[in-house]
């Protein structure tokens, strides 16, 4: 008899499992049946699978693995052959051995250094190897052209003390350890990034030391080794204490390898636990020394280099599966899609790409829809365009002013014509006049927005020699523009108005200098004009600095307001410019005092790209 209580709980599991269903559309329980009708036999093939060929995945991938650590230990120990026979060569060389003993007894001149440096860079030729040779006695040491860097004898003793422990013909192989405490100031290595480094001792027949020489690679030359290899594999070369010489990922370098307890106590290879993932290490003895080679992969990744070829059958039911979902889902989704469709249009458009369109064309209320929604896409982003354009239009506005007055193709061959004549005359000076001029035309006649900052200093130039042409007293042009300022892009005519009223108003007919100083420091390029003139007082020089104290938003507006106001190319129009371009990240300064000059002060970021148009395509 069931009592009364149970017939309760009985209805409320009725009543759970029917609020379950409805929660669940028509759509999710027909994949749901088909999954678990499908699933089941699939899983159990997949199992059986997995369990039978676990065993021989991994065998293999361990295989694999320790093939590719015999390739790593092969290139390696190459590579140290080749600097043990660097040294050699340069052991059983005559003329070095000879110059060396001859040290002991007499200073080494000049000539021996270019000679022997020459030898070195021919023995190290096509190499990553550095080498170096410290004679026993006197300041000057032998290398190639690899080896940077000066060091201090003082600091080199206990390396010199560790090369006297060994014979002549025995090569020393410094540990993880001593090659971590030499990386400070006065010793070779804190200028020179060597990973690996031998040292051997010359001496002369009576058994005296005559010189060291030290050669190593850098990290560089290990990974133009490893590059070949998996991208997800690790390799770690270990010195005979279990210190870490070389880690491709530059994590461990001078540090005990850690899992040096596990590699006693296993054979030559063993899986490490981990929070993120497994990792199979495989090891070696290193062929060339006392070493150990490790290469350390994610077991998973290791894993699915080989397990493809076991899981072919999985695949098959796989792909079968995927199948008849797509059919399914194809029926489905029929009627359902477009809304889909829609819902992810506005994930993107969210995201800023007004690019997008739904293109859903139907005959009821999903298309019109859809169609509303394309026609709103569209007035928006025509209302970009419209807003760029004028944008545009504002920074082409005064090259229109500059370029539409004369034709300057007629102009330039006329120039060229008056210089060709005046040379004839063998009149240079004002050849050059004519030169200086033709090329501050074709700077001002050439289509681009933006040039190299160079090109804006070379502009500058021109300017001033046709200015100096004249004036009765010339104007001296100084430039100081770093390398790395060269080759920033900037926005054409920036500095000249600055350089303008500096000749109209600051010089003006007077003896005069300008300087023009150009750095780039924190990812900002900072310009300074400063001229030598009559300057301006504190008055003045604060209504000018005001004039500037407004940003990009103002200016727009300012602009909507006067569409038809004309570009002119002074101060102001430069900072309007400018601002356009960078924003609030462009700041001008004036500095001045009556009598003592005045100084502009550019600042605007060197990384804002601009589109800079061929030189060939303006002239």
């Amino acid at each position: 008899m069931k009592t009364d209580q149970d017939v309760t709980g009985m209805i409320k599991i009725k009543e759970k499992m029917y609020e379950i269903k409805k929660a669940i559309s028509f759509r999710q329980k027909l994949l749901l049946i088909i999954f678990v009708f499908m699933a089941l036999p699939i899983l159990f093939s997949m199992g059986n699978i997995i369990v039978t060929s676990l065993n021989v995945v991994k065998e293999q991938t361990i295989k694999s693995e320790e093939y590719n650590l015999e390739l790593a230990d092969v290139y390696f120990s190459k590579l140290v052959d080749d600097v043990i026979q660097s040294m050699n060569y340069v052991h059983f060389d005559s003329e070095i051995r000879s110059t060396l003993n001859r040290g002991l007894q007499e200073p080494i001149p000049p000539r021996a250094f270019l000679d022997i440096n020459a030898k070195l860079d021919h023995i190290t030729r096509n190499s990553y190897i550095r080498m170096a040779i410290l004679p026993a006695k006197g300041e000057y040491y032998f290398s190639n052209t690899s080896f940077n860097g000066s060091f201090e004898y003082d600091q080199l003793e206990p390396w010199f003390e560790k090369l006297e422990s060994i014979s002549t013909y025995q090569v020393y192989r410094f540990l993880a350890k001593e090659l971590h405490d030499a990386r400070e100031p006065g010793h070779f290595l804190y200028q020179n990034d060597q990973v690996i480094v031998l040292g051997r001792k010359l001496t002369n027949y009576r058994g005296e030391t005559t010189a060291y020489i030290f050669a190593g690679v850098n990290k560089i030359a290990l990974d133009q080794l490893t590059k070949n290899l998996a991208e997800d594999r690790t390799i770690f070369l270990l010195d005979e204490n279990g210190s870490v010489l070389y880690d491709d990922s530059d994590i461990l370098i001078s540090q005990p390898f850690p899992y040096l307890k596990q590699m006693d106590e296993q054979d030559s290879y063993f899986i490490i636990d981990s929070a993120d993932d497994d990792y199979l290490l495989v090891y070696q003895p290193f062929s060339n020394g006392d070493w150990t080679i490790v290469s350390a992969m994610p077991y998973h990744t290791a894993i699915d280099e080989l397990g493809n070829a076991f899981t072919f059958n999985v695949y098959m039911l796989t792909m079968a599966l995927i199948l008849l979902v797509i059919i399914l889902l194809f029926v489905v989704n029929r009627y359902l899609q477009p809304i889909g469709n829609l819902a992810t249009i506005a994930k993107e458009i969210d995201a800023g790409n007004l690019m997008v369109r739904s293109n859903i064309r139907r005959n009821d209320e999903i298309g019109r829809l859809s169609m509303a929604f394309d026609l709103m896409l569209d007035r928006i982003q025509d209302a970009l365009g419209q807003v760029k354009l004028e944008q545009r239009m504002k920074r082409k506005a005064e090259m229109a002013v500059l370029q539409s007055k004369i034709k300057p193709h007629f102009i330039f061959n006329v120039l060229s014509t008056l210089r060709i004549q005046v040379l004839k005359n063998n009149d240079e000076q004002s050849a050059d006049l004519i030169l200086s001029f033709g090329k501050f035309l074709r700077s001002v006649y050439k289509g681009d927005e933006s040039i190299s900052l160079e090109k804006e200093v070379e502009h500058m130039t021109n300017y001033i020699d046709v200015i100096n042409s004249m004036r009765q007293h010339p104007i001296k042009l100084h430039t100081h523009i770093s390398y790395e300022a060269k080759n920033v892009i900037v926005p054409r005519f920036f500095i000249q108005p600055v350089v303008e009223n500096a000749c109209k108003h600051g010089i003006q007919n007077y003896s005069g200098s300008i300087t023009i100083t150009a750095y780039v420091k924190g990812g900002y390029v900072f310009v300074n004009v400063q001229d030598d003139g009559v300057g301006m007082d504190e008055t003045d020089l604060n209504t000018l600095q005001s004039s500037f104290e407004y940003d990009k938003k103002q200016m727009i507006a300012t602009y909507l307001k006067e569409p038809r106001k004309e570009f002119g190319i002074g101060l102001k129009n430069v900072y309007e410019r400018m601002t356009l371009i960078y924003g609030d990240r462009f700041e001008l300064h004036i500095q001045s005092k009556r009598k003592k000059g005045l100084t502009v002060l550019f600042r605007f970021p060197a990384n804002t790209k601009m589109e800079v148009e061929d030189e060939g395509s303006s002239r």
